[in-house]
């Protein structure tokens, strides 16, 4: 039962995506898919789940933008690393915290699809900013944030390999 909320977290609750269209960044996603709005405009999420959502990328928006920790966001990006694992494993671990704070309350299915979100912002804000991130290098963050959060909670990473590779192939079918 886990690994199927898992996988459906993995997927945000969607069947995996066909083969990318000629032109689209990596990860299936076609070019600009990385708005925040228009993201969360394709979110097809359950009414119960909606409220969830809401609450769990304010929370996520605080940690990342707040004056009070901007400090600590800033110093962590300016430090070792790609940018895209930065991002990635960035958000992930916001992810983790909050699940942890809302004393694993949170639904497990919208910890994946809020991260994406909270990629999006974060590369909405670094562009702003004047970081070089484009389409591939968000694509990378989100595909760096999934395993990250599945290891993180347990999944071993043959698992996450076989959950991926189940996913790919039926996404081809």
């Amino acid at each position: 039962m886990a690994t199927g909320l898992i996988q459906s977290a993995a997927t945000g609750g969607q069947p995996p995506a066909a083969p990318a269209p000629e032109g689209a960044a990596q990860g299936g996603m076609p070019q600009g898919a990385f708005d925040p709005k228009e993201m969360r405009a394709r979110m097809d999420l359950p009414d119960n789940l909606k409220a969830a959502y809401d609450r769990t990328i304010k929370a996520g928006m605080k940690m990342m933008f707040d004056p009070k920790t901007r400090a600590q966001t800033m110093q962590f990006m300016d430090g070792p690393g790609d940018e895209a694992t930065k991002i990635g494993e960035g958000v992930g671990s916001i992810m983790l915290a909050l699940f942890e704070y809302s004393n694993q309350t949170m639904p497990p299915q919208i910890i994946i699809p809020c991260g994406l979100e909270l990629i999006a912002h974060a590369g909405e804000v670094g562009r702003e900013a004047g970081l070089p991130l484009d389409d591939n290098v968000m694509a990378e963050a989100m595909s760096q944030m999934v395993p990250f959060i599945l290891e993180k909670m347990g999944i071993k990473p043959e698992k996450i390999q076989q959950m991926m590779s189940g996913a790919l192939t039926e996404g081809m079918q």
